[in-house]
């Protein structure tokens, strides 16, 4: 049976040896019953879970902001890193087979991966010829679907 009426609280501000305490326990626990019927008690427990509730409400939110933010911004790094890649294969195929720019920005704007697009500008850079580079570009298309 809980004891922790608030009663029982400021006696036991008054009892501090172990005897006193187990005594003062038994005394509250005879008068429980009685005491958990009354109004004031039932208000007592009514505010007492309504505090526990908002407390974890306000803790659930702290956390799923806090989680959306991290994801967020996750998220927007990837797109950054997405985007300045893009826009350096872009630049590169400009400079270096300008016949491709089109093809380049049909075929690769759904790959969503960094890290591919990534490796494909790596691998545009080793390429000598506009076919090798189509063939890098298609292939990497492909890998993506």
């Amino acid at each position: 049976m809980p004891v922790n009426l608030p009663p029982f609280a400021f006696a036991a501000l008054v009892f501090e040896n172990t005897d006193d305490r187990e005594w003062l326990k038994r005394r509250f626990e005879l008068l429980h019953d009685i005491v958990e019927e009354s109004w004031a008690y039932q208000e007592m427990v009514r505010e007492a879970a309504t505090r526990s509730l908002l407390q974890g409400i306000e803790q659930g939110l702290e956390q799923g902001l806090e989680q959306g933010l991290k994801q967020g911004l996750q998220q927007g790094r990837q797109q950054g890193v997405q985007e300045s890649t893009l826009k350096m294969l872009a630049q590169y195929i400009e400079l270096h087979f300008p016949t491709l720019l089109p093809v380049l920005e049909r075929e690769t704007y759904s790959i969503s991966d960094p890290e591919t697009l990534q490796q494909l500008l790596v691998d545009l850079f080793k390429s000598h010829t506009v076919e090798d580079a189509q063939n890098l570009i298609m292939r990497v298309r492909d890998q993506a679907k």
